[in-house]
């Protein structure tokens, strides 16, 4: 069955797979929903258009990109800034 709806998930129109993808969100996963919509729609064709020939079901999707509309976490600056570089701290750099 993965088979299957992997290669129907590949054949249909970006648009109408999108829509059908943001239902079924809103309905099982709203918060990653809300997160989702929050960013720009033609962002979110683009990563839904990449994965789509990956995923066997809307489930996964996820799974995949979770990484995508999440804030980074970084715990140690020192990891990013050396000592090579010419700035002070991150924060400079940044601003």
């Amino acid at each position: 069955m993965n088979f299957f709806n992997s290669h129907y998930l590949k054949t249909l129109d970006l648009d109408y797979l999108y829509d059908k993808f943001k239902t079924y969100l809103s309905r099982y996963d709203s918060d990653f929903y809300e997160k989702i919509i929050s960013f720009d729609e033609s962002y979110n064709k683009k990563i839904f258009d990449e994965l789509k020939t990956r995923i066997n079901n809307f489930s996964e999707f996820k799974d995949y990109t979770s990484f995508f509309y999440n804030t980074p976490n970084i715990a140690d600056t020192e990891l990013i800034v050396n000592q090579k570089m010419k700035i002070d701290s991150l924060d400079t750099a940044i601003k």
